[in-house]
């Protein structure tokens, strides 16, 4: 452990705070990436100035949307209230008699946001906190073309699409979404959330699918301030979108307010995050994974393989983990509870927002720190082969409290 890892663990004791290893992946309840010292370096910097923020914001989101290779971007507090501005935004234009009666949208001509059934999940409600009326059609494993095109009335401000994994089979396809949209000139908005990988190149994928409006989450794979987000697309609607948020003292967005901080924090971590090496970025979550395959490799009852077991460049490859659960005397859950009351608390998954799946474990390498797989290898050997172990851990009350973790 370096002196610096010693100094952070120290303090963190100080607070009665564990340090948790992630092996789940980037997760906002997990107080979402690692910064880059190149990013707290920027936010400390700027810390010590006062600065006009709409200024700032001009700049700062002139230089985003450059990167992202967008006509406009706006620097959020986190894609859900991205979201929230979004709705906002399509509902009210940049007209200030609208936007200062939001979230009241009883007097508005626009006032609702058709969602797939399948699509519904938690992040919708961020839509409804503008005030919007969310108008579901289809059912949750399918919608057909014409449900979408006769819910679009003369009151549908947008169309949501989300690309979250716990989206069904049988959505219709964001390409056809924006055919049908299009022929009524609705915008179209896309919660990206987590999707860059490999790169910022894949942003301008989702526009050529159909979005008009994309929503990202900085605190994430881009490894930005946890609390910031990126709302990004056509220019006027990037604009009506900021005409309802901070600094703009009557609108909605006055209660998602960015610091000065946030704000050249996320810049940096885009600036950082374009330059990685994809390819070194992959060899390094293998070996991680490699080293927790070999050490569970003579350990019974248990089949460990990687998915895929050729990972393209722009995927993260996973660790697979199944569980013979008889036979161990224990599930897939006990084995994640009982390493949420390991020291340090491990965090894994079970695959909690798609198809969750009982008897298996999955170890995700993204966010892993130094010798963090090291660790991970030996408490999953120890609670795989030792049951007295198990069972003391399962007793244990959960250093992690978080069920899933969006």
């Amino acid at each position: 452990m370096s002196q610096l890892e010693s100094s952070v663990e120290q303090s963190l004791a100080e607070l009665g705070v564990s340090r948790v290893i992630n092996g789940y992946g980037p997760a906002t309840v997990l107080g979402g990436s690692v910064l880059d010292p190149k990013v707290t370096q920027a936010m400390d910097q700027i810390s010590h100035y006062f600065v006009d923020m709409d200024e700032l914001l001009d700049k700062v989101n002139a230089k985003i949307a450059k990167m992202l290779g967008v006509e406009a971007a706006h620097v959020s507090s986190g894609a859900a209230a991205g979201l929230a501005l979004c709705a906002a935004g399509c509902m009210t234009g940049i007209d200030q008699f609208k936007i200062e009666k939001l979230p009241d949208t009883s007097e508005l001509q626009k006032n609702e946001i058709i969602i797939q059934t399948g699509h519904r999940n938690t992040y919708d409600r961020c839509l409804r906190v503008s005030g919007a009326k969310l108008v579901s059609v289809g059912i949750p494993y399918l919608t057909y073309p014409w449900q979408l095109r006769g819910a679009i009335t003369e009151k549908t401000a947008a169309i949501s699409y989300f690309t979250l994994g716990t989206a069904r089979p049988g959505m219709i396809e964001l390409e056809e979404v924006r055919t049908i949209a299009e022929d009524s000139s609705i915008p179209v908005i896309v919660d990206a959330c987590n999707e860059v990988l490999p790169d910022l190149s894949n942003v301008s994928k989702f526009f050529n699918r159909g979005a008009d409006l994309l929503v990202l989450s900085g605190g994430k794979t881009i490894q930005g301030p946890n609390d910031t987000g990126i709302i990004c697309g056509r220019k006027d609607l990037v604009e009506a979108c900021r005409a309802n948020s901070y600094p703009h003292m009557n609108g909605i967005g006055r209660t998602m307010k960015v610091s000065k901080e946030q704000v050249v924090g996320i810049l940096a971590a885009l600036e950082v995050f374009s330059k990685i090496d994809t390819q070194e970025r992959q060899s390094k979550w293998m070996k991680k994974l490699d080293v927790i395959q070999r050490e569970l490799s003579d350990v019974s009852n248990v089949q460990v393989k990687r998915v895929p077991e050729r990972p393209s460049i722009g995927g993260v490859p996973i660790l697979e983990i199944q569980l013979d659960e008889k036979s161990i005397g224990a599930t897939s859950s006990d084995v994640v509870r009982a390493l949420k009351a390991y020291d340090p608390p491990i965090v894994l998954d079970i695959d909690y927002w798609k198809n969750f799946r009982k008897e298996t474990v999955f170890v995700n390498p993204s966010c892993l720190q130094e010798s963090d797989e090291f660790i991970i290898a030996r408490a999953l050997k120890s609670v795989l082969t030792d049951g007295s172990l198990l069972r003391k851990l399962l007793a244990k009350k959960e250093r992690v409290s978080a069920i899933a973790y969006p």
